[in-house]
């Protein structure tokens, strides 16, 4: 598939509405609950129980499996969003792209960009309803160099090994200079999709 202002908007709008894309749940009890309506119902009076939760279903949404490697990593991330001195969500409001690392950086990187990268995204997307944020998906981060340098966005596109040492800080930036040439009107969760469909 030839990523062009033209297939990025039929890529598009033919997985906007995929619920098999947002919904990849691995078990039946999961499947009958509602992420964005735990969040809404929860989130003036979360607390560290509920905030695992959710991190848990997004892991399993995601297939990150972050929970079945690193339980303790996981929680240490709740430790760290929970606290107040963190501002979580405010900063996940106001589209913070500096949050993302900062939650890797407080397990000490053993919580990797790419779920940090979820958790916002979802839930900025699902609570506060904005695309403030692109997932730091592998998939994606392996098949943008290609497209930068195709498209001659950027200033990494030709040092392909660099991109697992990129801040998200980083990897946002290109990724949006990347979604100005290709199409600008795409949301970046829409150019998440077309990233990733494109490669697999």
């Amino acid at each position: 598939l030839v990523l062009n202002s033209h297939n990025a908007v039929l890529i598009a709008n033919a997985t906007k509405n995929d619920i098999n894309y947002k919904y990849k749940f691995s078990n039946e009890i999961i499947k009958t609950i509602s992420i964005s309506n735990l969040v809404n119902y929860k989130l003036s009076k979360l607390d560290k129980d509920n905030l695992l939760l959710l991190f848990v279903l997004i892991d399993l949404e995601y297939f990150t499996n972050i929970w079945n490697k690193a339980k303790k990593e996981m929680i240490n991330l709740c430790d760290y969003d929970i606290e107040p001195s963190s501002k979580f969500f405010e900063r996940l409001k106001q589209g913070d792209i500096k949050l993302v690392d900062d939650m890797a950086k407080s397990t000490n990187g053993d919580i990797r960009k790419s779920f940090a990268s979820k958790v916002c995204r979802y839930l900025s997307s699902n609570v506060f309803n904005n695309d403030f944020y692109y997932a730091y998906d592998t998939i994606v981060r392996d098949v943008l160099p290609y497209y930068l340098h195709h498209f001659n966005v950027g200033t990494l596109n030709e040092a392909k090994k660099w991109y697992n040492e990129l801040t998200y800080e980083q990897f946002h930036k290109e990724m949006d200079e990347l979604k100005a040439k290709v199409c600008p009107n795409l949301t970046r969760l829409q150019m998440d999709y077309i990233l990733w469909y494109s490669y697999k």
